[in-house]
C-alpha cells in the first residue's frame, strides 16, 4: 500500500510539473488558465503543487485549449506538442 501511494504521488508531482510547463509557455496566471480549461484557480495550484490528482476533464481540456499533446501530458512519453 505505501508503494501505491508513492507511485501516486510521484504522479501527481510530475503532472503537475507538467501542466505548469503549459501554463508557462503560453504565460498565463493561473486565474486565467484555470478559466480556459473550466477549473478554479485552487484547483491548478493544487494540481501544479502536486496535491491533486488530475481529473480526465482537465486533462482534456488542456489538451484541446492548448494543443498539446495528451499522452505527454498524461505520461510525459513523447513530444509536448508546444509550440
Amino acid at each position: 500500500m505505501k508503494k501505491i501511494k508513492e507511485e501516486k504521488a510521484r504522479y501527481q508531482k510530475q503532472f503537475g510539473a507538467r501542466l505548469k510547463i503549459v501554463r508557462k509557455h503560453f504565460g498565463e496566471k493561473q486565474e486565467v488558465f484555470a478559466k480556459r480549461v473550466n477549473a478554479s484557480q485552487s484547483t491548478i495550484a493544487r494540481l501544479e503543487s502536486g496535491e491533486r490528482m488530475p481529473e480526465g476533464y482537465i486533462i482534456k481540456m488542456v489538451s484541446e485549449q492548448f494543443g498539446c499533446d495528451i499522452d505527454w501530458l498524461v505520461t510525459g512519453e513523447g513530444e509536448s506538442g508546444l509550440n
